[in-house]
C-alpha cells in the first residue's frame, strides 16, 4: 500500500514539474515573440516611412499623384520604387465586400447612424494574398 502511495505522489510531483517548467518556458517564448515583434514593427514603420519620403519626392518630380481612385471605385496607391523592377502600387480588389459584409452601414451616412470614417486608427490588415517580395 504505501508503495503504491509513493508511486502516485512521485508520478503526481513529475506531473506537476513538467507543467511548471512548460508554463516558465512558455512564459519566456511569448515575452521572447513579443520583443522580436515589436522590433519588427520598428523596423517595418521606419522603413515605410523611408519609402514614403521617397515615392513622395518621386511622385511630385514626376508630377504624378500618389493615390487615385478609379472610375470602378477602387482607389490605387503608389507606396515605393523598387530599383531595378519599378513602382509598387497598392489597390483595393473588392469593392463590394463592404456592402456584402454590411459595414457599409456603420459609415458616414450609413443606416446605423454612427458615422464612422476611421478618424484616427491604425488597422493592419492580411488578405491571404501573397506576400510582396522586395
Amino acid at each position: 500500500m504505501k508503495t503504491r502511495v509513493l508511486f502516485y505522489f512521485a508520478v503526481a510531483l513529475a506531473i506537476f514539474s513538467v507543467a511548471g517548467g512548460t508554463a516558465a518556458q512558455s512564459k519566456v517564448a511569448r515575452t521572447t515573440q513579443s520583443l522580436e515583434l515589436r522590433a519588427l514593427a520598428n523596423t517595418l514603420k521606419e522603413r515605410d516611412a523611408v519609402d514614403r519620403r521617397q515615392v513622395s519626392d518621386i511622385a511630385r518630380r514626376m508630377g504624378i499623384p500618389l493615390r487615385r481612385e478609379l472610375l470602378d471605385g477602387r482607389v490605387l496607391e503608389l507606396q515605393r520604387f523598387i530599383p531595378g523592377r519599378g513602382p509598387v502600387f497598392y489597390i483595393t480588389n473588392n469593392v463590394d465586400a463592404a456592402d456584402s459584409v454590411s459595414t457599409d452601414e456603420v459609415y458616414v451616412g450609413g443606416s446605423a447612424g454612427l458615422s464612422l470614417d476611421g478618424s484616427g486608427m491604425t488597422v493592419g490588415e492580411w488578405d491571404g494574398g501573397a506576400v510582396a517580395l522586395h
